[in-house]
């Protein structure tokens, strides 16, 4: 009964979406009234006709679909029969068009091969095709620079006032449950680490997309909700007394009260009513104590807790973030968990519209230790850093000494952001953080100062052969091959994470495992054949030359100075890169030619947008990514801070006819329940019987026996709803004259053996 009452609520909680018109994660179909902003009116219908049918449909789709050979690049299609194919792919050719390379779009340059990078495909169309024509009219007409619609200012600016993210909700992540758990109710949820692995998308796992509530992922719920609820102290979520305010209009309180923190918004009463059905059920059977344990469970499954809304209030399909949301945005964006009560009480305040507010508290809660633990969520996503937990290595890479080399890049990432610093330091800091283990797995002195919790301290790198990000052991460790170095996997890793540049698969027919060792050669000397086999050499010019930069690190993360029986040859190139072309010595070379570099910049900019959003969608995110170039102060700091107060951060677009998300009302007056109608509890360790002994118009007397039918010792308590008022009673301690009141024993007959009775007894005044 209890199972299938929490299912209807979470039942309703899902049907959410449907009720506010949504489409699966706000897609909004093929319907041609739909535009993008900054196109001309009828772009979809155009594109549709003159560039989809005519060129991208015939000559790209194959390789730009999901499966297909450039399903990794920036421009992914969506095939006919898919939801909101038209917008979407539109959307798709339009950030391609308007993005620059060396003056000229992309969207020219990659199929007439004239790209720096080249083309997968090669040469797909030329200068004088008709189909080249049409592309290049798509980008007269999306840049504002076509003649037969006005023109539009595509700065920035404009760019960040006009776009508005999707409406969605979205589910939380896996890190985020678990820290939303134990700041709601203080209890740690260990079961998160096993629940069913979510979808990663461009190294990601918080992608809104495909953050879905599998069979099996509900039922993960349901255990761990249960299990929470067991270990909850009530007496830190329950803050209302029951017996002074009776024992449902405590409930219904403390319903509302815990339900705001939960749903991250205040209920509706009609969620508050439900929740109080299920309370009152349990409670009739098992106590006040036991329903609020049932409520509990219910909560942490439903779809108001595991979901925050970014769905907003408004009309003719621009929706706005009410302060509830944005509350939400902020706290799981800064610190990957619930708001506290100061962004409450600013919701509740309805000052969290006012873009000064809200860097206010960004910079109140940079400051809080949570934050270090959201950011480096992207820092180990970003670099890849699980992966070492689990590669297979030489015996002297012990579980503790990989657990050390992702602490040291997590606190760097943390000083660095508390510091004020900038994505660039990570790669230039002459100061690390290690443990004593690890700076003597690496050959160093050990730190200076006073060590943190799990040992790590400064070590300074200033005479050392390590500096920087590049140098750290969980990127030259993870980057390896199980016994010797990889250039390939190194350079891959730069050119993937460092420069965006998303190289396609390598052809299904090519034996990509690494050269044999061969003693009498030197790395550089055994991949050479990939620069040679012209099926191999586009890709591994572009790779290799920057992980032969790596040499010096040898599969463990440790420096070396021979290669075998050669020395190390450490030189390296960059080379197809849009701005960032350039030749060099060893890594610490290679770090200061990335850290000057715009590409680099704008790299990290999108892989921290594509993080914090928790999207791919293109437009919003390389529209953000060129605006914060130039809007945000040059510091980790200064992107949230930008990021929070532009009006992008509360606007989203949706359909015309959507509802708004739901409010209830913090100030809402709760039903109330009468005092005669209020429910008594009885513990099932002992019976009860009643005997009225004497009764008259005025008044009566009751004697009441407790037995204690358990096998243990229990202290036992009856609660006697009072008929009018206490005028007398013995043999029991009393809480109260009327209403619901609680007996309870006196120090000689408190604690009953089993099999033992004792009586108490009252008489009243009507």
């Amino acid at each position: 009964m209890r199972t299938l009452l929490i299912l209807s609520m979470m039942s309703m909680g899902l049907s959410m979406g449907c009720t506010l018109g949504l489409q699966s994660n706000g897609d909004k179909g093929g319907d041609p009234s739909d535009t993008v902003e900054g196109a001309c009116e009828d772009d979809l219908d155009r594109f549709e006709n003159y560039v989809w049918d005519t060129v991208l449909a015939q000559d790209c789709i194959l390789c730009h679909a999901e499966g297909g050979a450039a399903s990794g690049s920036s421009m992914v299609f969506r095939r006919e029969d898919q939801d909101g194919w038209r917008k979407h792919n539109l959307e798709q050719t339009r950030a391609a068009a308007l993005k620059q390379t060396e003056g000229a779009s992309t969207l020219l340059m990659k199929p007439t091969n004239q790209h720096i990078q080249g083309h997968g495909g090669g040469e797909v169309l030329s200068e004088g095709d008709p189909k080249y024509a049409a592309l290049e009219a798509f980008v007269e007409r999306v840049s504002g620079t076509a003649e037969d619609c006005d023109p539009k200012d595509e700065t920035f600016a404009d760019c960040v006032d006009d776009v508005a993210g999707v409406r969605r909700l979205r589910r939380l992540t896996h890190e985020e449950y678990a820290a939303t758990v134990e700041d709601l109710v203080g209890v740690s949820v260990p079961e998160a680490e096993d629940f069913a692995t979510d979808d990663v998308v461009h190294g990601f796992s918080n992608n809104a997309e495909v953050l879905d509530v599998s069979n099996l992922l509900a039922d993960q719920y349901r255990l761990a909700a249960e299990s929470v609820a067991a270990q909850v102290d009530l007496d830190d979520v329950v803050e209302c007394n029951a017996r002074d305010i009776g024992y449902g209009n405590c409930a219904y309180q403390f319903i509302r009260d815990f339900g705001l923190k939960a749903y991250r918004r205040p209920l509706e009463m009609r969620e508050i009513d439900t929740y109080h059905r299920l309370w009152e059920m349990v409670a009739e059977d098992d106590g006040f104590d036991e329903g609020v344990r049932w409520v509990i469970t219910a909560m942490l499954q439903a779809p108001g807790f595991l979901y925050r809304s970014e769905l907003g209030t408004g009309s003719g399909g621009t929706f706005t973030l009410n302060d509830y949301e944005i509350a939400a945005e902020l706290s799981y964006l800064i610190w990957g968990s619930m708001p506290d009560r100061e962004l409450f009480d600013l919701a509740a305040a309805g000052a969290l519209q006012d873009p000064a507010v809200r860097a206010e508290q960004v910079e109140r809660m940079l400051e809080a230790t949570r934050t270090a633990g959201r950011y480096n969520q992207f820092i180990d996503e970003w670099l890849g850093l699980d992966a070492l937990m689990f590669v297979t290595r030489d015996d002297a890479l012990t579980r503790g000494i990989r657990e050390d080399m992702i602490g040291e890049t997590e606190r760097l990432a943390e000083q660095t952001l508390r510091n004020g610093g900038d994505f660039t330091d990570l790669l230039l800091s002459e100061t690390t953080y290690m443990t004593d283990a690890l700076a003597a797995f690496y050959g160093l002195p050990p730190g200076s100062g006073p060590a943190d919790q799990q040992g790590f301290r400064a070590v300074s790198l200033a005479d050392g052969p390590y500096r920087g990000l590049l140098t750290q052991g969980s990127i030259t460790a993870t980057y390896a091959n199980p016994e010797e170095t990889s250039p390939i996997h190194r350079g891959l890793m730069v050119r993937a994470r460092l420069l965006c540049n998303e190289l396609p698969e390598p052809p299904a027919n090519i034996d990509t495992s690494p050269p044999d060792v061969d003693p009498d050669l030197t790395t550089r000397e055994r991949f050479a054949q990939h620069t040679e086999d012209p099926a191999c050499r586009d890709c591994h010019e572009k790779i290799d030359g920057i992980g032969f930069s790596f040499e010096h690190f040898d599969s463990i993360g440790r420096w070396r100075e021979m290669d075998g029986v050669h020395p190390v040859d450490d030189s390296g190139e960059i080379i197809g890169s849009e701005s960032t072309d350039a030749v060099f010595e060893g890594v610490e070379e290679l770090a200061e030619i990335l850290a000057d570099s715009d590409e680099v910049r704008d790299c990290y900019n999108e892989m921290w947008l594509t993080h914090t959003l928790g999207t791919d969608e293109k437009q919003e995110v390389q529209c953000l990514t060129g605006w914060m170039q130039t809007a945000s102060e040059p510091t980790l700091q200064g992107r949230i801070k930008a990021l929070v107060t532009a009006t992008t951060f509360t606007t989203r677009e949706g359909e015309a006819d959507e509802l708004s998300a739901p409010l209830g009302d913090a100030d809402q007056a709760l039903p109330g329940v009468d005092e005669d109608e209020d429910i008594s509890f009885e513990d099932p360790n002992w019976e009860i019987e009643r005997d009225t002994v004497s009764s008259w118009n005025s008044g009566y007397c009751r004697d009441i026996y407790v037995r204690n039918i358990s096998d243990v010792a229990v202290s036992w308590f009856v609660d006697e709803q009072i008929e009018g008022t206490i005028s007398s009673h013995w043999t029991a301690e009393v809480n109260g004259d009327r209403g619901m009141v609680r007996f309870t024993g006196m120090s000689w007959n408190a604690t009953l053996e089993p099999g033992d009775e004792t009586k108490f007894g009252y008489c009243a005044n009507r």
